[in-house]
């Protein structure tokens, strides 16, 4: 089929409603978004606490653990994931990776790192040995 030919028979699957609100002048120029745009603005919905992390170099989060799962972006740089009874994975710039809830594990960047990170509830942390968490040192001063 000819690339003409295809533009055609694209043209006149779509409805004539989502045509005329295309066209210059009607009363709603946008077209209602795709099938994928919408599932992502539903997902986008139900993870409603993004959050982003930034880690220095030689940085290293001792065993701990979320209480809810949680969806990870690499933005910059690379982290090491070491959970309980599992290989050491890293993930690099660009790369995605999911953290069921109650999975422990130790997190590391050799070098400076970012991230993005949601998860259905608000993000929260649980140290394995609650002498690593920096808020309880912190908390002493």
């Amino acid at each position: 089929m000819g690339s003409m030919t295809m533009l055609a028979t694209l043209a006149v699957r779509r409805s004539p409603s989502s045509i005329r609100r295309s066209l210059p002048g009607s009363r709603r120029t946008r077209c209602r978004p795709a099938r994928s745009e919408r599932w992502f603005a539903a997902t986008r919905r139900r993870a409603r606490t993004p959050s982003s992390g930034r880690f220095p170099a030689k940085f290293t989060v001792p065993s701990h653990w979320h209480s809810n799962d949680v969806a990870v972006v690499m933005t910059q740089g690379a982290m090491v994931i070491e959970a309980e009874g599992a290989p050491a994975r890293t993930i690099e710039q660009g790369g995605y990776f999911f953290l069921p809830g109650q999975m422990r594990y130790v997190a590391k960047c050799a070098l400076p790192c970012t991230f993005l990170a949601w998860g259905e509830k608000p993000f929260d942390i649980h140290y394995s040995d609650p002498k690593d968490d920096p808020r309880l040192k912190n908390a002493g001063r």
